[in-house]
């Protein structure tokens, strides 16, 4: 037998034999799927989360909602938020963050991760308007520092161990309308 028809036989081999191993969890050989509601289950554990803003506001986000926008590959998240200020007393104020982000798989520590974030609005109702602007201009920094390469998902460690043994990894990262699909191909 030709040896590039071998190694050929053996790579589909391998994703055949991962597509079984998955059964489970997958939802077609060679695919690996992770529905909205599982997506949305581990982002909740990550929140709340607070985060300073120039030493002179503080953002605490809630956990967003996520909407799954299949069209274009993407996902858009929107999150209320409380801000509050020492320079404002005890008054809380609330608002919006609303971020639109494509994914991308970390082989390191098996996640699935948010990239290419785009700022929709980030808005906090009866904010004076000196922090106010602050917020906005604020407002694409946080997201950059926090928010881009943010872990939206990490495979069970009982995946990770299937995956292993049958030498194959996630690859493209597929949008639908029901969650995501994530390609299994063989390791390199």
């Amino acid at each position: 037998m030709n040896p590039h028809r071998r190694t050929t036989l053996i790579g589909l081999g391998a994703l055949a034999l991962a597509a079984a191993g998955l059964a489970g969890c997958s939802s077609a050989p060679g695919e690996l799927s992770i529905s909205q509601h599982d997506l949305q289950r581990k982002l909740d554990a990550q929140f709340p989360r607070s985060y300073p803003l120039a030493g002179v506001l503080q953002l605490q986000l809630q956990s967003p909602r996520l909407t799954l926008l299949p069209e274009t590959n993407r996902l858009r998240a929107v999150s209320e938020l409380q801000a509050s200020s020492p320079l404002l007393g005890e008054r809380t104020y609330q608002g919006a963050l609303d971020v639109e982000f494509g994914l991308r798989w970390e082989p390191s520590d098996h996640t699935v991760r948010a990239r290419d974030l785009f700022l929709h609005a980030l808005t906090i109702d009866g904010l004076p308007a000196s922090l106010a602007k602050l917020a906005q201009g604020a407002g694409a920094l946080l997201m950059q520092a926090v928010l881009e390469d943010g872990v939206l998902y990490q495979l069970p460690e009982k995946d990770i161990e299937r995956l292993r043994r049958m030498r194959v990894q996630p690859g493209a990262i597929t949008v639908t309308q029901h969650g995501l699909v994530l390609q299994v191909e063989p390791t390199q």
